[in-house]
C-alpha cells in the first residue's frame, strides 16, 4: 500500500481510512502490513480485519456476533402463520389499503419515515437487522425512533376482515425510544423482544369480536437529535 500523509490540526491523517495519529511514527505503524477492509454495513474502510471487528461489534451491533442462546425468539416469526392470508376477504381488503401497505420512505431534515411490507416468515431477528441497518442511515447522529404495525383483523361471526395501519395511537412504545449511542440500540432491541407482538395488537382490537389475521406492515419512524452517537 502506498503510503500518503496529510497533515492538519497537528495530525497525520491515513488517506485509506482516514484514521487521525498524533505523529508520524504511529501512523507508519498503523499502515505496516495494511490490507483494505471495507464494512458491508455502511462501505467505511479500514486498514485491518481486526479494525473492522472492532467497528462492526460496536457500531452495527449484532453484525457477525452469533445470537445469544437465552434469545430463542429470534428466529421465530413475528406473527405465527394463520393461514388467513390466502382468503379473498383478507386479499381484497390487502389491495384497497395496498398504498399503506407497501414499501415507501420520506426523509426530511429533522424525520425519517419507513414502512415495511412484511412476509410470513419475517422473524425478530429479521427486524433486529432492519432496524440495526437503519441506524447506520442517521450520519451518526443521536435520534428517538418508535415502532409500529399494520395488522389485519378478522371478525370471527362474519369473516370479515379490517386493515389497521399504524399511527400515533398504536405504536409500540408510549414515548420515543431515545438512541444516543450503540448500546441504547441493543435495549431497543430487548424491549422489542421482550414484547408479545400480536398480543399487543390483539388489546387493541375494536371488540371481542375480532382476531388478528396478521401483522402486515412495519412502519418505524425515526426523529434526529443534534447529539453525534458516540
Amino acid at each position: 500500500m502506498t503510503n500518503h500523509i496529510q497533515r492538519g490540526c497537528n495530525h497525520t491523517t491515513c488517506t485509506t481510512c482516514c484514521r487521525k495519529f498524533s505523529c508520524n511514527r504511529n501512523l507508519l505503524r498503523h499502515q505496516k502490513n495494511a490490507d483494505a477492509k471495507i464494512c458491508d454495513v455502511c462501505s467505511k474502510t479500514f486498514c485491518h480485519q481486526s479494525e473492522l471487528k472492532r467497528h462492526k461489534r460496536t457500531v452495527h451491533i449484532g453484525y457477525g456476533i452469533p445470537a445469544k442462546a437465552n434469545d430463542p425468539q429470534l428466529d421465530q416469526p413475528i406473527c405465527p402463520r394463520t393461514g388467513l392470508k390466502d382468503d379473498e376477504g383478507y386479499k381484497e381488503e390487502a389491495r384497497k389499503h395496498s398504498i399503506q401497505i407497501r414499501d415507501s420512505q420520506s426523509e426530511s431534515k429533522y424525520l425519517m419515515d419507513i414502512n415495511k411490507e412484511l412476509t410470513p416468515d419475517f422473524t425478530y431477528r429479521d427486524l433486529q437487522t432492519f432496524i440495526r441497518r437503519l441506524s447506520t442511515k442517521t450520519n451518526s447522529r443521536a435520534f428517538k425512533i418508535n415502532l409500529g404495525f399494520g395488522f389485519m383483523l378478522r371478525h370471527v361471526v362474519t369473516d370479515e376482515f379490517r386493515y389497521y395501519y399504524p399511527s400515533s395511537n398504536n405504536l409500540l412504545f408510549e414515548r420515543a425510544f431515545t438512541v444516543s449511542d450503540t448500546s441504547d440500540i441493543t435495549r431497543l432491541m430487548k424491549r422489542v423482544l421482550d414484547l408479545d407482538l400480536v398480543n399487543n395488537y390483539y388489546m387493541k382490537r375494536p371488540s371481542s369480536g375480532w382476531t388478528v389475521a396478521d401483522l402486515t406492515n412495519l412502519y418505524v419512524q425515526i426523529m434526529y437529535l443534534s447529539v453525534v452517537l458516540g
